[in-house]
């Protein structure tokens, strides 16, 4: 009963202070610093004013402002909301912007709201890994959090050594995965697997069968009921296996790197279409792309660096030792319709069940 009071409590602490996909909880929904709404567009934009909409955590958003204002002498204001919310109040500002950037937010998220930003190549461009940058230079990537397999060391003797692992019968029911429909994070997921020209093209429709009909509500819920040891394997975020092993959870979880390949769920940065301030926004941009800010993200944040001439933070797995596929942002922006259905259409409802009872 411990275990799992834990095993929620860290799930929550999680939930709060993770920065992946760029994505906040409902009850963090107000902004930081509420910048001029919608409904005063009709006001002139201060001249030397860069708004930034951001969903990034407080902390790594007040170092990368904190930093700007300091090397350029530019004042910023802030508002921080979800990144839908935020999308959302670019979106209905329509021709008047008040924003110049959003600062985080999934690359999918940028590539399905194309037309509410304008592209840049930022004068970081070549350090940049080219693994994670846009083609039209729509966006530019913050940090890289590598969709990875969780597993239950209560559960399972050994890691699963891929996605063809969780297609196996000992797997049947003991999968934890979030709902595709609602997690970005299990959405990106079943485009590497769909992706993967290792996993065969049949393998969304396989892997939804073996889910069992069992889906968990959102991916806070997959870690958990996978450090308490109810499932065996999930798909998750390599940040959120970190922070369950760096408070304690060595011995309950472990973290495995899928042979056949996978991508990263990338924080990027774009700038809104008819920003008031766009130079001041790709300035910002140069800046959290630039050497010294990525440092603080890999040393104060223990976050990846976008760029691939540093180092990722100690303890991580080296990059070079990660497989990563081909992956193509827009075609899972294209495709998330039929690719929803394809596994929707597979998966099992719950009642009928037949989990195996045997452990992988």
């Amino acid at each position: 009963m411990l275990k799992r009071w834990l095993c929620a409590a860290m799930a929550a602490l999680l939930v709060v202070c993770s920065a992946g996909c760029g994505q906040k909880p409902d009850d963090e929904a107000e902004p930081a610093n509420a910048g001029p709404s919608s409904s005063e567009s009709s006001e002139e934009p201060e001249e030397d004013l860069l708004v930034i909409y951001s969903p990034l955590p407080q902390e790594v958003l007040e170092a990368a402002v904190s930093g700007f204002e300091a090397e350029t002498g530019v004042e910023v204001e802030t508002v921080r909301d979800s990144v839908d919310q935020l999308i959302g109040r670019i979106s209905a500002q329509g021709d008047k912007p008040q924003a110049d950037l959003l600062f985080g937010g999934g690359a999918e998220v940028v590539r399905q709201f194309e037309d509410l930003f304008t592209p840049y190549e930022t004068e970081e461009s070549e350090a940049l890994d080219p693994l994670f940058t846009a083609d039209d230079n729509l966006y530019t990537p913050l940090t890289p959090m590598p969709i990875v397999l969780m597993y239950s060391k209560e559960q399972t003797t050994r890691a699963p050594a891929g996605w063809t692992a969780l297609v196996n019968s000992a797997y049947n029911g003991w999968i934890a995965f979030a709902d595709p429909s609602k997690s970005g994070t299990s959405y990106t997921a079943l485009c590497v697997m769909d992706q993967s020209p290792d996993t065969g093209e049949d393998y969304v429709e396989r892997f939804a069968e073996n889910l069992d009909g069992k889906m968990c509500s959102s991916i806070a819920e997959v870690y958990a009921r996978l450090a308490d040891g109810t499932f065996a394997a999930g798909v998750t975020l390599e940040n959120s296996v970190q922070k369950y092993l760096e408070a304690g959870y060595e011995n309950a979880v472990g973290v495995s790197y899928p042979q056949e390949g996978t991508t990263a769920a990338v924080e990027v940065s774009a700038v809104v279409k008819g920003a008031p301030h766009e130079e001041l926004a790709q300035q910002f941009i140069d800046y959290v792309s630039g050497e010294e800010f990525q440092k603080k993200l890999t040393g104060q944040f223990e976050l990846r660096t976008a760029r691939s001439d540093l180092d990722d933070p100690e303890g991580l797995t080296p990059r070079s030792e990660i497989k990563f596929i081909e992956y193509s942002v827009p075609a899972a922006v294209d495709g998330r319709a039929a690719l929803l259905e394809r596994f929707a259409a597979a998966e099992k409802p719950e009642d009928a069940s037949s989990a195996s009872e045997a452990q992988p």
